[in-house]
């Protein structure tokens, strides 16, 4: 059986997202492409934000995961909280990202981070 490269599919849709929600326009069938918590679905986005958190904290998985992935999942865990309509989770999500961003080495990458997180925190 060949070897999935997880990591590498998550960065492929991460961006592919972003992507898609820089569009002025999407198409249907673009917003079906994104991840739930984009598109409000609070349970949805909630189960697979916390199987991503879980994933990035798992300690068989510590050799293909960052602090970049560890501080995204909380970005995402936070937004997906949002979704859900849980503004108490979503703020603990937020700090625990905060926290993580000192880990991540590549200044843009942080900034990023900071960015979206600061985002969602107003």
């Amino acid at each position: 059986m060949p070897r999935v490269d997880h990591r590498a599919i998550a960065v492929e849709l991460f961006n592919h997202t972003w992507t898609l929600l820089d569009l002025a326009d999407r198409t249907p069938g673009q917003d079906l492409e994104m991840v739930h918590a984009v598109l409000g679905h609070g349970v949805a986005s909630l189960r697979h934000a916390r199987a991503y958190v879980d994933f990035c904290s798992d300690e068989a998985n510590e050799s293909n995961v960052g602090a970049f992935d560890r501080a995204f999942a909380q970005e995402g865990l936070a937004r997906a909280s949002l979704a859900a309509g849980d503004a108490t989770q979503a703020v603990a999500c937020i700090e625990a990202g905060r926290v993580l961003a000192g880990s991540i080495e590549d200044e843009a990458n942080r900034a990023w981070l900071m960015k979206n997180l600061e985002e969602l925190a107003s």
